[in-house]
């Protein structure tokens, strides 16, 4: 088996705009540290494979499909083996916003910061042994929609690769949403990943690229977290960003230093998926909704109420992004991307799977799975929104709301299967 890494910047201009926060309506200010794209090729006889994690809040399907095209174009790779994943920072930069002359100045950057890093990956190649384990970090996150009851993943993932005995690069994963940083903060930051990985390299020597699990309902539990009011992060601090890094970076490389190195088997296999989106509006109901939340602001603005104005606000977001979604989808009834299992042994194995999910589609995923360490990634080759399971519907709230959720009911069920059937493949290949 044979493995490259590279990485390449993709920090935005300060003053650019800002993703993840409906309440941050200003632009940055400065960089605190920073974004990159880091690539990493597997190579193993016919088998290729790469994994590339971009520190941005997500990848869309428009943008994964560009970089993977010209990808396969440049390097002996199928577009379908390509996995482009985001960390999920919160403190990165907003490139699907309305702001289309700074955006589509970014989207062409990152586009190209990509693919160079592929090549750069690809020709930088070694002789490597795997090796790879899970680890724990418990009490550092927290079931959002369920605080005192809901369930968390707490394993931590990890995939090596040495050259000789020497440590060369690691694939790191944990479950849990980058919003350290709330939407106070105006610096760009690529939040805890970014300390995980900046860690993990100092401690070992090796390259690190973190992979984000399935966090759509997991935030971190920092000091200062308060339980009444999980969603609030306002609360976080670059300290804090440092010490959710560190700990997860120790026990990356408590994890990775004690495991015995083996010879690997690479095997990949994709699919495409068609995945429905629902509408619960026609696009004149959705109008008549914004005209009504514009106005509700107006009045809340003049009342100086503060309370009316964050909540008419937040209000003519949703309207804004409802209308806004409709129009997107008005002639799309589903949304097609590519989903992807790759094992390295027969005790270890990844999937690859779009958009945000939230934790027990993961949970079950690894119940299910035939291999002993099952790495579960989202927020690949496709960026659209919450993808809940169906009693979460019942129970309401942010993740499963229109437009935050524009997936068909039952799409959380539909992915468990299709990474089982992927994974059980990949098994008996062995």
């Amino acid at each position: 088996m044979r493995v490259g890494y590279s990485r390449s910047v993709i920090t935005p201009p300060i003053g650019t705009f800002m993703a993840g926060y409906a309440a941050r309506t200003k632009p940055s200010i400065g960089v605190h540290d920073e974004l990159y794209v880091r690539a990493i090729y597997v190579e193993d006889g016919e088998e290729k494979f790469i994994s590339l994690a971009l520190d941005i809040l997500g990848v869309d399907v428009e943008l994964a499909s560009r970089i993977s095209e010209i990808i396969s174009k440049e390097l002996p790779i199928e577009r379908e083996k390509i996995m482009i994943s985001a960390t999920h920072t919160h403190a990165g930069p907003d490139i699907q916003g309305d702001y289309s002359q700074i955006r589509n100045y970014l989207r062409e950057y990152i586009v190209d910061a990509c693919c160079g890093a592929a090549m750069a990956a690809y020709n930088d190649l070694r002789e490597v042994s795997v090796v790879q384990g899970v680890g724990s970090v418990e009490g550092i996150t927290v079931n959002r929609r369920n605080p005192v009851k809901g369930s968390v993943d707490p394993r931590l993932h990890v995939i090596g690769f040495r050259v000789g005995r020497c440590p060369y690069a690691a694939i790191i994963n944990f479950t849990c949403h980058a919003v350290v940083l709330g939407h106070n903060n105006l610096y760009i930051s690529a939040d805890y990943p970014g300390t995980l990985n900046k860690y993990v390299e100092i401690l070992t020597g090796a390259k690190s690229l973190f992979l984000n699990g399935t966090c759509g309902d997991i935030n971190p539990y920092t000091p200062g977290t308060d339980l009444n009011r999980v969603y609030d992060r306002s609360v976080g601090t670059f300290d804090d960003m440092e010490w959710m890094g560190k700990i997860l970076a120790c026990e990356a490389v408590k994890t990775m230093l004690l495991r015995e190195a083996e010879d690997g088997r690479l095997y990949i296999r994709a699919k495409k998926l068609r995945i429905g989106v629902r509408k619960p509006y026609t696009l004149s109901e959705a109008e008549e909704m914004l005209r009504r939340a514009e106005e509700k602001y107006k009045e809340a603005q003049k009342s100086g109420d503060s309370k009316k104005i964050i909540e008419a606000s937040y209000e003519r977001w949703l309207a804004r992004k409802t209308y806004d979604t409709l129009k997107i989808y008005k002639d799309i009834d589903a949304i097609e991307t590519w989903m992807g299992a790759v094992s390295f042994s027969p005790s270890c194995a990844m999937v690859f799977l779009p958009s945000e999910i939230v934790v027990k589609v993961g949970l079950e995923i690894k119940r299910r799975s035939p291999f002993e360490n099952t790495v579960v990634v989202a927020y690949t080759n496709g960026y659209f929104g919450y993808i809940p399971m169906l009693d979460e519907y019942e129970k309401g709230g942010y993740e499963t709301i229109f437009p935050v959720s524009i997936v068909e009911k039952g799409t959380g069920e539909k992915l468990i299967d299709e990474a089982i059937s992927l994974l059980m493949h990949l098994r008996s290949l062995y």
